[in-house]
Parts: structure tokens; C-alpha cells; sequence
């Protein structure tokens, strides 16, 4: 059950009226409406005295008369957190208050600082898309006792640049801090497990991520597209690195997987245009390194071929596998690369053309285009042949 605690700025206009009313009894002038203009007086009738002025109350103090009786108006220059704008209501599951948005948002430089407390409650939540779209927020503090940033709260939030998340946190929910673009670091507290889907992706100027120890999972896109993001590490309590985390991270040049890493999902580190290395903590139990390209632990399974590793590669002949993406972007490969590659992949009833097959097919039907680069999905079945054995679908660059 939920009590809803709202319309705070009507009762500051209620108690300014109060006051105006209160006020005009106390100096003896009526309170009526007043026509635009007065007529010749009229005289009084003898049998009607003046009335008194009614006395004024002394049992309750008048109150102070609020600064406007209107909110704050839109405006350039930068505005002070109003804690009365907030919109809260209280969680009985919780046992606390949650915050659910904002009242009559300002424009921009909005510094935004949520309470500890309201009404005496402590403050656990931002609840889901509290803030979504607001792009008036500059900054961002959140109190002590915080436990939850929930689904999209932060989203959208374009002119963001930064967030203090207290350690009491525990729980930042999917897609908090999606596409908030101006959002340029952020440190993720060891309170946190798990780091949800999407939660930053998109963020496209964050440079600088810190994830303490025990943050256990990365998840699904969690940083997909933060293309400012040049370098990352990892603390050894991440055993999850899901599907697509750090997807088109352009500018990651660099990554250490930590020791307790026991599974990188599929593209996991695909589209990092600039990564010239990935180093595998020596005491990993499920995968290694060769000089920068990442192995399963017994060296059967190639994982990736980081993007801007320089000069030719000899795949080892322990390889059996090689996993989808694992030579996306990477330039064009010798003949013999390509061979081997596909002696790797295999074929699978037919339903698949061998990649050098594809590419020469490719080459004479389009010889004015520049030769194939090796975009490789080996574990899927991209290309399928028509009755002739004649690829309907060959690779582009």
C-alpha cells in the first residue's frame, strides 16, 4: 500500500491567502469584492452604527507569508534545488519514501539534491522514470541510505554531467542512464552486483567508468556505445561479462579480465574499433591470452581478433573454434588466413558457403569494389545457397 503525498505548492497558496484575509479583518477593512469604480456616497442609515472590526486571533500566530505564490518561471540562469517540487510517496514494502518525479521542471542548470529524509522518512528510492527526459539537470546527488535507482529514472537525461552515488546503493536497475550523453564519469559502488541491461548505454561522452569490488555482473549492453570510454578496469569479483557490454565502444583501446571472470557473452567487446589488446588475469580458470587475443583456458576457442592488433595472425593449431565476431572489422585477411578460417568453421550440411567460396564469388560478380574485409559470424548461418549452389547472399565490406 502506497500513501501519495502531493499538491505541496497549493497549500503554500492556500496559507498566503490565509494570511492576506487574516490581515485585512485585523486592520478593520472589509473583505468583499470592490466594484472597478466608487458612486457618490450615500448617507448612512442612523439606526445602522459602523460595524466593529472583527478582533483579531491571537490563539495561533498568523504565518509567514510565502516569497511568490506562483512557482519559479522558466529561466536560463541556474536554479537552486526546491525541495518542495518534489512528487514522493511513501512504500510500505519498502519502509520508506520514493521519489517520482519533480514538479514544473526549470530548463537547464538544474542542480538536483534529493533529501535524506521528507516527513521524517528516509528516502530508499528513485522510482521508475522519475527523472526520465528531463533534460534541465546539470547535476545529481542522492543521500546516504539510498538503496535503489530504478528502471529508466535517470534516462534521457541529455545535459547530465554528473551523479554521486552513495554506497548504500544496492541496486541500479535497467536502463537508468540510458543515453545520457553528457554524462562524462560515474563510479559504480561496491554495494551494487549487478550492473543491468542498458543501464548506460548510449552515453556517449562517459570517459571514465569505476567499478568497485563486488560488482559481480556486467550486463547485456550495459555499455554499449559509450564511445568516450578509452580504457576499463575490472575488479576481480565480475564473474559476468554479458552479451554486447562494451558494443561499439570506439574509443576502448585496452582491457584486463579480471580472474574471476567465467563467462564473456557473445560481442561482448565487438565494434571497439581501437582495441589493441585484451590481458586475461594468469590465474583465470576459464580463458587466457595469447599476446593480446583472448583464448578459452585450453586454447581451443578463439574469442575475439581485437580490432586494431597490427600485422598478420597465424591462428594456433589448437584452435577448433572460432566464436561469432571474432574477426569483425578486422581488414582483409591472405588467402591462407582465409583457409584456414574456414577449415575452422566447417560446413554444416551444405546449409552454409565456405567464406572463401563467398568472397570469390563476390570478387568476380563485383570486381570494381575493394576485396572483401572479414566480417565473420562462423557459428551462424548467414549464407544460404539456391539450387545451383549459388550464394543468395554473399558478405559486404
Amino acid at each position: 500500500m502506497k500513501k501519495t503525498y502531493k499538491g505541496v505548492l497549493l497549500t503554500g497558496i492556500a496559507i498566503f491567502a490565509g494570511a492576506f484575509l487574516l490581515a485585512a479583518c485585523s486592520s478593520g477593512i472589509p473583505v468583499s469584492a470592490s466594484p472597478a469604480y466608487t458612486p457618490e456616497p450615500q448617507p448612512a442609515p442612523e439606526a445602522s452604527p459602523a460595524p466593529e472590526p472583527a478582533p483579531p486571533r491571537t490563539a495561533t500566530p498568523a504565518p509567514t507569508p510565502l516569497q511568490t505564490a506562483t512557482p519559479a518561471p522558466v529561466s536560463a540562469t541556474p536554479t537552486p534545488n526546491a525541495e518542495s517540487r518534489l512528487e514522493y510517496e511513501y512504500d510500505e514494502e519498502l519502509r520508506g519514501i520514493v521519489i517520482t518525479g519533480y514538479y514544473d521542471m526549470p530548463a537547464n542548470n538544474v542542480d538536483l539534491v534529493i533529501p535524506e529524509t521528507i516527513d521524517g522518512e528516509q528516502v530508499v528510492s528513485i522510482g521508475n522514470q522519475a527523472f526520465a527526459d528531463c533534460t534541465g539537470i546539470k547535476s545529481v546527488t542522492l543521500p546516504d541510505g539510498l538503496t535503489k535507482i530504478d528502471y529508466a529514472a535517470f534516462r534521457g537525461c541529455t545535459n547530465l554531467t554528473s551523479v554521486a552515488i552513495p554506497d548504500s546503493v544496492t541496486l541500479i536497475d535497467w536502463r537508468a542512464f540510458e543515453g545520457c550523453t553528457g554524462l562524462a564519469s560515474i563510479a559504480i559502488p561496491g554495494g551494487v552486483t549487478a550492473i543491468g541491461w542498458n543501464t548506460f548505454v548510449g552515453c556517449t561522452s562517459l570517459a571514465r567508468v569505476t567499478i568497485s569490488d563486488g560488482v559481480t555482473e556486467i550486463g547485456e549492453s550495459a555499455f554499449e556505445g559509450c564511445m568516450g570510454l578509452s580504457n576499463l578496469s575490472m575488479p576481480d569479483s565480475v564473474t559476468l561479462i554479458d552479451d554486447r557490454a562494451f558494443y561499439n565502444c570506439s574509443s576502448l583501446a585496452s582491457v584486463t579480465i579480471p580472474a574471476g571472470v567465467t563467462r564473456i557473452g557473445t560481442e561482448a567487446f565487438s565494434g571497439c574499433l581501437a582495441l589493441e589488446g585484451i590481458t586475461v588475469a594468469p590465474d583465470n580458470p576459464a580463458y587466457t591470452d595469447i599476446d593480446g587475443v583472448p583464448f578459452s583456458k585450453d586454447k581451443t576457442a578463439l574469442l575475439l581478433f581485437p580490432c586494431s592488433k597490427g600485422g598478420s595472425y597465424d591462428i594456433p593449431d589448437s584452435v577448433t573454434t572460432i566464436k561469432p565476431e571474432a574477426f569483425a572489422n578486422r581488414p582483409s585477411f591472405d588467402s591462407a588466413a582465409l583457409e584456414r578460417i574456414r577449415d575452422i568453421a566447417g560446413l554444416e550440411a551444405g546449409l552454409v558457403q565456405t567464406y572463401i567460396d563467398v568472397i570469390n564469388a563476390y570478387e568476380e560478380a563485383y570486381p570494381e569494389e575493394h576485396t572483401v574485409i572479414g566480417i565473420f559470424r562462423l557459428d551462424y548461418d548467414l549464407i544460404y545457397l539456391d539450387e545451383d549452389d549459388t550464394p543468395e547472399l554473399v558478405i559486404g565490406q
